[in-house]
């Protein structure tokens, strides 16, 4: 095994490198080789003018680099702007999707995009968590977002023991605000629900 995954967003906005280390960390509680580069552009808070990533790679060898910039699968985290336009944190990044490999996106108000060279899952995720959470701020949606998006990509990779790893990860986390880690844990399981 040795797969790539990028997750990428607006840097301060998206959470995406508590999105990057859940994921990398859960790999590691199961026994992967996690090698995790960060990359990031200069950006004033507040402002969509760029986009992060982090670039995880998971292996059953050591790992000793990330390895090339090209990935299996792309999970971007910003929402669209524009009714049937991909966010720049898809955009930016499409050529780095190895031929076969995934794009996951939220598709609340991108909606569904198609792609010859690899397939693209848009997963409703905003409107997932504003169904679970009637009422709650878009601040908090924006963010416990991320965890469908886990959830996706757990199930479409037929990973079982993400569940508890996940579970403890954010256990530790959220340790002193329970509320917000069982609204993730289910909007967690609402992404694995979802594939």
């Amino acid at each position: 095994m040795d797969l790539k995954f990028i997750v990428s967003g607006i840097q301060l906005e998206n959470g995406v490198e508590s999105t990057a280390l859940t994921i990398g960390r859960s790999f590691f509680k199961a026994g992967a080789e996690v090698f995790i580069y960060k990359n990031y552009l200069s950006t004033i808070h507040g402002r969509d003018t760029g986009t992060a990533y982090y670039q995880i790679r998971i292996s059953d060898k050591k790992l000793w680099c990330s390895g090339d910039e090209i990935c299996d699968v792309l999970i971007a985290l910003q929402l669209g702007r524009k009714k049937g336009e991909l966010p720049l944190a898809a955009a930016n990044y499409l050529e780095k999707i190895q031929p076969g490999g995934i794009l996951i996106y939220d598709s609340t108000f991108a909606g569904d995009a198609g792609f010859g060279e690899f397939a693209a899952i848009g997963v409703p995720a905003q409107a997932i968590v504003k169904k679970l959470f009637t009422g709650e701020k878009e601040g908090a949606i924006n963010l416990i977002r991320n965890s469908v998006m886990i959830g996706v990509l757990f199930e479409l990779y037929g990973f079982d023991n993400g569940s508890e790893f996940v579970k403890e990860i954010y256990g530790k986390q959220f340790s002193l605000k329970k509320e917000i880690m069982e609204k993730n844990l289910r909007a967690y399981e609402a992404g694995r629900n979802y594939v």
